[in-house]
């Protein structure tokens, strides 16, 4: 009989068991007698699907995750329904109030956004998101009277005349740029 052990739960016809599993300090395992953490998921292997949050498309933020530090919540993580007030059908990270979010790659932060709307790139946070209508690319150097680089990447020099300089940025911009020249002394 499914679930006579006391701790889990089999499927319907027996296969598998222990389809539900509560280990000694109530931790659940769903594919998984084993459970690593309070609520752990394992797919079985040819499943062809990962787990699934799924709303019926009426309860505003039903398909996703709440997180919460101590009884303070944090933020969220889903896809709201269509008649959600915020972001309806997207995607959403949502930080609560006074919380940013970040995202990490390789083990360290790569982007943050704050409540404000302030977007910052770096580990630390470091560098400013430029802004504008149209995508922005900033190439920055210093080139010194013969033609080399002193600073600065993404762009080769080579002199015309003494103190004319063909200056190639690499990648091309797709359009003519903007360029701001300011002569050192």
């Amino acid at each position: 009989m499914p679930g006579v052990d006391g701790h889990s739960l089999d499927a319907a016809d027996g296969e598998p068991e222990d389809s539900v599993y509560v280990d000694n300090t109530g931790k659940v395992g769903v594919g998984t007698t084993a459970p690593a953490s309070q609520f752990h998921v394992v797919s079985r292997p040819n499943e062809g699907a990962p787990p699934r949050l799924q709303s019926t498309g009426s309860g505003r933020f039903n398909a996703g995750w709440d997180f919460y530090l101590g009884g303070t919540g944090k933020g969220y993580v889903g896809v709201p329904d269509l008649n959600a007030p915020i972001a309806p059908g997207e995607i959403v990270l949502f930080g609560g109030p006074g919380t940013k979010a970040s995202l990490w790659a390789g083990g360290v932060r790569a982007l943050t956004a704050d409540t404000a709307g302030n977007v910052r790139i770096g580990a630390n946070a470091e560098l400013h998101a430029t802004s504008g209508e149209e995508n922005l690319r900033i190439v920055r150097g210093v080139v010194n009277a013969e033609g080399g680089i002193m600073e600065g990447a993404g762009f080769t020099v080579s002199v015309i005349n003494n103190g004319d300089f063909n200056i190639r940025f690499n990648p091309p911009f797709a359009s003519a740029p903007a360029v701001t020249v300011t002569p050192h002394m």
